[in-house]
């Protein structure tokens, strides 16, 4: 008697062991969204990304979705610019969408399936004494003053950065000030409404200013990186008018 109820008892103790289980990772995956979407949360990283720029951070909401691919949505982030340049803000943006590979981030190598950015602003910058407020950290000049935005340091350790797959950019903005060579550009930047993830899809930026004094018009389009089945980073293809 014991030897035909023993399988039906056994698989019924599998059953129950799998059904706690199930809902121990749910009350995890449960937990942890509830304290990615909290106040808390969103306090921690205005904390973690200001003490990391040295700038102040602020951010209205964060959202994240979990998943193979995850789902981060944060609304009004604003970086605060140093005390001594012209606009109170370094960067803004209304609204960043960013579809996070999680595998690829485990593995280290951190993959943007999808980045869109309704309205960011940068405002890029260089006092008269040689400083750049894009610069983390420093109140102090660069180490060569030809160094443009975006540039790294010659002694700074190379950094894995995220590849994006997918980039759409709505009204955007950026300014490049610098006084000392009568540098100050303005551009709009922007995506076509095209579906994003076609190969004919453009990045278009427009604008003008005066570089070292003189009159100048920009305008760039800036197309997708074609995919060669290799590792070697690809530099995005750019033309200029």
């Amino acid at each position: 008697m014991d030897s035909k109820t023993y399988p039906p008892k056994r698989l019924r103790n599998f059953l129950i062991s799998l059904a706690v289980i199930l809902s121990a990772l749910s009350v995890c995956v449960i937990t942890v969204v509830a304290f990615a979407n909290s106040a808390w949360f969103v306090q921690l990283a205005e904390f973690r990304l200001t003490k990391l720029l040295g700038k102040e951070v602020q951010i209205n909401s964060i959202d994240v979705e979990l998943g193979r691919i995850t789902h981060v949505k944060v609304e009004h982030l604003s970086v605060a610019n140093p005390s001594w340049a012209s606009t109170p803000l370094l960067a803004s943006v209304e609204v960043l969408q960013v579809g996070i590979d999680i595998l690829e981030l485990f593995g280290g190598n951190p993959v943007f399936t999808r980045v869109h950015a309704t309205s960011p602003i940068f405002h890029l910058e260089r006092s008269p004494q040689g400083i750049a407020n894009w610069e983390v950290g420093t109140d102090t000049p660069s180490n060569s003053e030809t160094q443009g935005p975006g540039e790294p340091d010659q002694g700074e350790t190379g950094t894995a950065l995220p590849r994006i797959e997918s980039l759409q950019v709505d009204n955007g903005r950026l300014t490049f000030l610098d006084p000392n060579r009568h540098i100050s550009l303005q551009l709009s930047v922007t995506s076509p409404t095209e579906d994003i993830t076609k190969e004919t899809t453009r990045m278009l930026a427009n604008g003008g200013g005066t570089f070292f004094g003189q009159p100048l018009t920009i305008g760039l389009v800036a197309g997708p990186v074609r995919k060669s089945g290799t590792k070697k980073r690809e530099r995005l293809p750019i033309e200029g008018g």
